[in-house]
């Protein structure tokens, strides 16, 4: 009996404990440009998993699985600003994508602009570019062609495009 009490008082401390914890960051808004077809695609991630990308193609929103989301909030709070450059260029690359990142945590912002292939290297970068290439591939499609369950719909003005009915 004492350790079955034991095991609840653990179980609902933990559980208070991981609902009381602050997130990570407040927003992450990133700005893809460049590659061989010049490429501009634009990312905001909020905390709860909600994203926007805006891209030539229209706008598209969805949410991170709970499992993504998570991860990438341990890999924000992992990140060490003292040691990760504002800058990070590898030499002699053409044709790369360049990531400007703004990272809003708390009352601070912090900014890195980074080469596709010097983020992918980055320890701290990594795992958020990895969170980008599952936003970008959400697709942006017509309700009646798709049943991913995020929708490209006419938008106000004409020609325009945005996304409703969320879902990754």
């Amino acid at each position: 009996m004492q350790l079955l009490t034991a095991c609840a008082v653990l179980l609902i401390s933990g559980t208070i404990a991981a609902s009381d914890e602050k997130p990570a960051f407040k927003v992450i808004e990133v700005r893809q440009t460049g590659g061989f077809a010049g490429v501009e695609i634009d990312y905001r991630i909020t905390p709860d998993g909600k994203f926007t990308r805006k891209s030539r193609r229209g706008v598209v929103e969805g949410k991170l699985s709970a499992e993504q989301s998570q991860a990438l909030s341990k890999a924000v709070a992992a990140i060490d600003w003292e040691k990760l450059p504002e800058k990070l260029r590898a030499t002699n690359v053409a044709d790369d994508f360049i990531y400007e990142m703004h990272f809003i945590i708390g009352d601070k912002t912090h900014q890195v602009v980074a080469d596709g292939i010097s983020a992918g290297k980055n320890e701290f970068l990594k795992p958020i570019l990895k969170t980008l290439v599952e936003v970008q591939r959400v697709p942006a499609c017509r309700p009646h062609l798709c049943s991913s369950g995020v929708f490209v719909t006419e938008g106000a003005a004409e020609g325009s495009q945005q996304a409703k009915s969320v879902r990754v």
